[in-house]
């Protein structure tokens, strides 16, 4: 999730969703699809904690890359 949402963020400078996050990555955000029985239509989930988390780690690596000047970027607040 951190990847997905570093790249978006470095390609078009803004943020993913979490319905797009799962979609890039080819999950779902439904949980009843998740837990479907049936294995042919099955997939996997993405949590709303886990999106969350990965959006928490991109904004740390932001924060820590703007003190370390390892790169440099034009962060809009």
């Amino acid at each position: 999730m951190f990847v997905v949402s570093f790249v978006e963020f470095l390609t078009a400078d803004r943020l993913l969703l979490w319905q797009e996050a799962a979609a890039r990555l080819y999950l779902t955000t439904d949980r009843t699809k998740a837990t479907d029985d049936s294995e042919s239509t099955a997939q996997l989930y993405l949590d709303l904690e886990d999106f969350l988390h990965g959006l928490i780690s991109l904004s740390n690596e932001l924060v820590s890359g703007r003190v370390d000047n390892s790169f440099s970027l034009s962060i809009r607040f």
